[in-house]
């Protein structure tokens, strides 16, 4: 994952104090971060930048796939109300949207980059290794103990054991 530069002359990043990362491990994801002082800020200008996001680059994509990998992250140093955040989150227009709240003051791309991993490319999850469970399976059921040795089974017994299942499903 890297920093990117976007050259759409009608898409300024820096005029709207945006940065934008770009994944490119199968098909290009573009995720914008926008960091806003307090809730107010937030929610008086997200739609407009979401609207601008829409119009003045997703419109310029030319990979299907792309077009639909465009994600919004918004980081508010103070708090922001829960049905605000749902709000924003919800809306499916142009891009999915993240809020995160009580973020701190000077984020290094470092921090965005941990962002990132655990809000989209899930790269922080750890995976445990389990050994695997060899038992054997019984049961004393009727259909186990006619299924289990289907393999053995020839086509005409098959038909007999799905013809009887029907009969009971049908009473």
């Amino acid at each position: 994952m890297k920093k990117c530069n976007i050259d759409e002359s009608k898409f300024d990043i820096d005029s709207l104090n945006l940065s934008c990362w770009k994944e490119e491990s199968l098909r290009p994801i573009y995720i914008f971060i926008k960091i806003y002082d307090n809730e107010q800020d937030l929610l008086a200008n997200w739609e407009e930048l979401n609207n601008t996001i829409a119009i003045d680059f997703q419109s310029t994509l030319e990979d299907e796939v792309a077009i639909w990998n465009l994600y919004l992250i918004f980081l508010v140093k103070e708090k922001v109300a829960i049905d605000h955040k749902y709000k924003i989150e919800q809306d499916k227009y142009s891009t999915r949207k993240i809020v995160e709240d009580m973020c701190l003051p000077n984020l290094t791309d470092q921090d965005i980059e941990q962002l990132i991993n655990k809000y989209i490319l899930f790269t922080d999850l750890k995976i445990q290794d389990r050994e695997l469970n060899n038992k054997k399976y019984t049961s004393d059921s009727q259909i186990y103990t006619t299924l289990k040795d289907i393999e053995k089974l020839d086509d005409e017994k098959i038909l007999t054991i799905l013809s009887s299942l029907e009969k009971d499903t049908s009473l």
